[in-house]
């Protein structure tokens, strides 16, 4: 007679599939008709903004816009500009068996190495390196519990575990929009032209309402303009606040990882009725939003009858719990020989290389003045190390801290940056899918003495009640203190 175990369900997402591409993007440009010749090139920034998703059957194709801003030196030295390059590109997935036009797809962009080289005074080729990192998560349902068969011939004694976990409930995302102007008073010059903005959107605030999350934070930027003569840089800070309710669907969500993906970032410098000089901004990003509760997954691990001889069939399960967001810390110094004449730095940009929890780089430009007002760059890749974590996942880099100071004929750079992940929450568990009980080969009870005294060693009170055909509760009962030998087992269905 075969026993099989009904499973009770929760709703949950799993992810099917997690892969990386990365591809390098060969640019070329000519110098806008209204931009001087390039002498010399200072700095190369680059950004990708996600364009679009699709599921195409067993593929998934992910569009994307590369959008590399070159800032140069004119031939005679005496000038600074900037242009922007911008080239699509598509990151292409095989899927797994499994996903269909049910499934959901969350991606994550970045940037590694950039170079420029001068191809003539009018143009230029550009090496950039790029990567997409795509999440595949299907809505699934859980076994959370099991339930045997009713048989009113037998009684069956089962061993059940329990495991605590971190579950994937909601799975969402919401797209945004930032729309600002600023203005220049009290700046030491009135921007002439822009050069470069460097966003970013920090979370300071989650707060979950019923199926809503209310996010709270900031956009800061950074920008870079020249004003007070053509060659004069300077930099101010700007931030732009934010707030947003979202819809986390039906499911219980207890915590919510928050990723952003930007769409576009633009910005223009306008002139105001007054003439006055001022800076529109039009930024859109999407909010890719994995919401977590921790749920109690209860599995029938043995199972044994009295009756008769009773064999279990198992199965593994594999338990697709998310692990807590966790921040690893990583830090480095480097020097670098000083410009001749150095007199001040007066931008630096900071580009996370590849990451891991124990190690990492940031390539660091620092754009300095000398004495003679020209600009000159100083260019360091700045290795940094943390404490290793095991089987670390990286979701994203962000440096916190920068400093440059010069010391004698040299500068010193310091980073420090926040490595955000996880380890892999994946577990394996063991659990009884159905019991065969051999009816043809019943035990005698009446064989088996009603009481039995026996000195226990290391076995559980499971194992004790399995090999003498009693049951854990009984054998419970009939003891008070079960660490005292001899252990009284009575006889039990």
């Amino acid at each position: 007679m075969e026993i099989l175990f009904h499973d009770h369900t929760a709703p949950v997402y799993t992810d099917l599939a997690r892969m990386t591409k990365q591809t390098a993007v060969a640019m070329e440009s000519v110098v806008p008709d209204t931009k001087d010749d390039i002498g010399r090139i200072l700095s190369v920034r680059p950004a990708l903004y996600l364009k679009s998703r699709e599921l195409q059957g067993s593929r998934a194709a992910v569009g994307a816009e590369a959008a590399v801003c070159v800032l140069y030196v004119n031939e005679d030295e005496n000038a600074v500009a900037s242009f922007t390059v911008r080239q699509d590109l598509v990151f292409e997935f095989e899927l797994p068996a499994a996903a269909d036009d049910s499934c959901l797809l969350q991606c994550r962009l970045g940037t590694g190495g950039v170079q420029a080289r001068l191809l003539n005074t009018r143009k230029l080729g550009i090496e950039l390196e790029a990567s997409c990192t795509v999440a595949l998560s299907a809505k699934t349902e859980l076994p959370v519990s099991q339930e045997p068969e009713e048989c009113s011939s037998v009684t069956l004694h089962l061993l059940e575990e329990e495991t605590k976990a971190r579950l994937l409930t909601s799975v969402c995302e919401k797209a945004v929009s930032f729309s600002e102007q600023f203005g220049f008073d009290g700046e030491p010059a009135e921007p002439e032209e822009l050069v470069y903005m460097e966003k970013e959107l920090i979370v300071a605030e989650r707060q979950i309402i019923a199926d809503r999350l209310l996010v709270k934070g900031e956009v800061r930027l950074t920008v870079d303009y020249l004003g007070g003569g053509r060659n004069d840089l300077h930099r101010k800070m700007l931030s732009l606040p934010f707030s947003q309710l979202i819809d986390l669907g039906e499911e219980a969500v207890e915590q919510a990882a928050i990723r952003v993906e930007w769409t576009s970032g633009h910005a223009e410098l306008v002139e105001t009725i007054e003439g006055k000089k001022m800076l529109n901004v039009d930024l859109r990003a999407l909010l890719q939003l994995r919401g977590t509760a921790e749920k109690t997954v209860r599995c029938v691990t043995d199972a044994y009858c009295n009756a008769m001889p009773c064999v279990c069939r198992s199965e593994s399960m594999i338990l697709p719990s998310v692990p807590d967001e966790s921040v690893v810390r990583l830090s480095g110094e480097d020097g670098a020989e000083l410009p001749e004449d150095f007199q001040s730095v007066l931008a630096a940009y900071l580009t996370p290389g590849r990451c891991s929890a124990e190690k990492g780089t940031v390539l660091a430009e620092l754009l300095c003045l000398t004495g003679d007002n020209r600009l000159s760059v100083v260019r360091r890749t700045v290795a940094m190390s943390g404490e290793a974590e095991e089987n670390f996942e990286v979701n994203a880099c962000r440096v916190t801290e920068f400093s440059a100071e010069p010391e004698g004929e040299r500068i010193r750079i310091a980073v420090a940056a926040e490595v955000l992940g996880g380890r892999d929450g994946r577990t394996a568990i063991e659990r009884v899918c159905a019991v065969n009980l051999d009816e043809s080969a019943a035990f005698d009870s009446s064989a088996s003495p009603s009481l039995t005294a026996v000195w226990a060693e290391t076995e559980t009170v499971w194992e004790l009640a399995k090999l003498y055909r009693s049951s854990p509760e009984a054998i419970r009962a009939c003891n008070e203190d079960l660490s005292v030998n001899p252990v009284f087992i009575p006889k039990s269905k």
